[in-house]
């Protein structure tokens, strides 16, 4: 499978390694999804799993397989998705994804109504991509926070990780009564 991009987040790099910690290895996370991690994500995963390497695979998947193959490739024992629900069930109910603990961001609104009114766009070179930077947001915390655009602007607030288990789609069949 080829890699469309794949970015590498060493919280420690270009720091000098602290004395007596010898040669440890860093713990590999997958970070399955367009977006880039917050900082304030960084410091939950460092403090829950010590010292880590993020490796941030941001592709378009049409397949469950690929992304597990992706995750496996990196020997990843964690997970962060961002997929559709139904992707992310046939992930959990597949054998070959055993082995890898999946997770997801929980995010909360941090405010009712519309957020902001523009964005600036602005370059960031080391991970080629746009950053979106509101302008009237009093609220917003580039450690904690995203904005989702749309027709009201969503401010959303990194809380915390959480396990994904299972995804259970209940379904009937479409009448046309409903």
């Amino acid at each position: 499978m080829k890699v469309k991009q794949q970015s590498v987040y060493d919280p420690l790099e270009g720091m000098d390694e602290p004395t007596g910690l010898g040669t440890q290895t860093k713990k590999t996370i997958a970070w399955v999804s367009r977006h880039d991690p917050l900082p304030a994500q960084v410091k939950a995963l460092q403090e829950k799993l010590g010292d880590i390497k993020i490796v941030h695979i941001n592709n378009t998947y049409t397949n469950y397989r690929n992304v597990i193959d992706a995750v496996k490739a990196l020997k990843a024992m964690h997970a962060i998705v961002v997929l559709p629900l139904s992707m992310i069930a046939f992930i959990l109910d597949s054998k070959e994804a055993q082995g890898t603990t999946w997770l997801r961001a929980e995010m909360q609104s941090a405010h009712e109504g519309r957020c902001i009114d523009h964005y600036k766009e602005i370059s960031n070179d080391r991970h080629n991509s746009v950053v979106q930077v509101q302008h009237q947001c009093g609220m917003f915390n580039p450690d904690t926070d995203v904005l989702m655009p749309g027709e009201t602007t969503r401010h959303l607030r990194f809380r915390k990780f959480m396990v994904l288990k299972s995804i259970d789609l209940i379904t009937e069949p479409f009448t046309g009564g409903e």
